[in-house]
């Protein structure tokens, strides 16, 4: 190792401007409940965490209970733009994510199936350009 790279654990994560010393991402999705969500993410070590905002069921009480763990955390969080259909989909997702998570993360999905979710890959790469003029940290 080399220069700026002899302070980084050979097992750390950089994406961007961000160094993780795990190099494990961990969802927010399916849990039983909060409380076991916020086990998860402890017990894994993990130090980012991904969510969806389109697939948040707003009649769903647990929301507020879910972010609250997020927020406990301490974790990167890394929205994404999983449910969106289009590049445009995807951006207008991706700002909304930025400015309710204060975050220029974004784990871009854009979906060309539903049956079997393949990614629409003219549009992800669409989306991808757009959002990274924009300032955004694209991750796949």
């Amino acid at each position: 190792m080399t220069g700026s790279n002899m302070n980084q654990s050979s097992d750390s994560l950089k994406l961007y401007d961000q160094t993780l010393s795990s190099r494990l991402l961990i969802g927010t999705a399916l849990y039983p409940s909060p409380d076991i969500m916020a086990q998860a993410i402890s017990a894994s070590g993990s130090e980012m965490v991904t969510l969806s905002l389109r697939r948040q069921d707003p009649s769903n009480n647990q929301g507020q209970a879910i972010w609250q763990h997020i927020q406990k955390s301490d974790c990167v969080l890394l929205p994404n733009t999983a449910g969106c259909h289009s590049a445009q989909e995807a951006i207008t997702l991706a700002e909304m994510s930025r400015e309710m998570f204060n975050t220029d993360f974004i784990k871009l999905e854009v979906i060309g199936d539903d049956y079997n979710l393949q990614p629409d890959p003219f549009e992800t790469v669409k989306a991808a350009e757009i959002l990274i003029k924009k300032g955004f940290k694209v991750l796949p």
